[in-house]
C-alpha cells in the first residue's frame, strides 16, 4: 500500500469513525485509522490529500447522480448539464493528477459555471453537493 493509498483509506476510516452510532464500530475504524497512520508515518499534508481524495470520490458520486436526475435539456448555445458532465468525466479519468488535484480542478470548474452561467437548476444542485462535500471533510478551497 502506498502513502497516498494509505492517506486515502485513513479519510475513509476517519469518516466512518465519526459518523457511525455504534460506538464498537467507530473505536475500530479509529484504531485501523492510527495504526495506518503510524505504519506509513504519514505526514499533516498526507492526510489532507487523503482527505481531498476522499472528498472527490463522494463529489463524483453525488454530481453523477444530480446529473442523471435532469431530465435532457434541450440544444443550446450554453448546456450547462452537458458542459458539467464532458468536465467531470474528463478530470474523473485524468491518468496520474492525483485526486486532491481534481478536486480543486472541479471546484473551481463549478464556481465558475455557476458564475457564467447563473445558479440554472442543476449547477445550483452540483454547487450545493460540492459545498456540502467539502464541508463534510472539513475543506476550504
Amino acid at each position: 500500500m502506498t502513502r497516498k493509498d494509505a492517506a486515502e483509506k485513513v479519510a475513509k476510516l476517519m469518516k466512518l469513525a465519526n459518523g457511525s452510532s455504534n460506538p464498537n464500530e467507530a473505536a475500530t475504524a479509529r484504531a485501523q485509522a492510527e495504526k495506518l497512520v503510524a505504519e506509513h508515518g504519514l505526514t499533516d499534508n498526507d492526510l489532507m490529500s487523503g482527505e481531498m481524495a476522499a472528498a472527490f470520490d463522494d463529489l463524483v458520486d453525488s454530481v453523477q447522480k444530480v446529473i442523471a436526475s435532469h431530465p435532457a435539456l434541450p440544444p443550446g448555445l450554453f448546456n450547462s448539464s452537458a458542459i458539467v458532465t464532458d468536465i467531470l468525466h474528463k478530470i474523473k479519468n485524468i491518468g496520474d493528477t492525483d485526486k486532491a488535484t481534481r478536486l480543486k480542478q472541479i471546484t473551481t470548474i463549478v464556481r465558475t459555471a455557476s458564475f457564467i452561467a447563473g445558479d440554472t437548476p442543476i449547477i445550483a444542485e452540483i454547487k450545493a453537493v460540492l459545498d456540502s462535500a467539502l464541508k463534510n471533510h472539513g475543506l476550504s478551497i
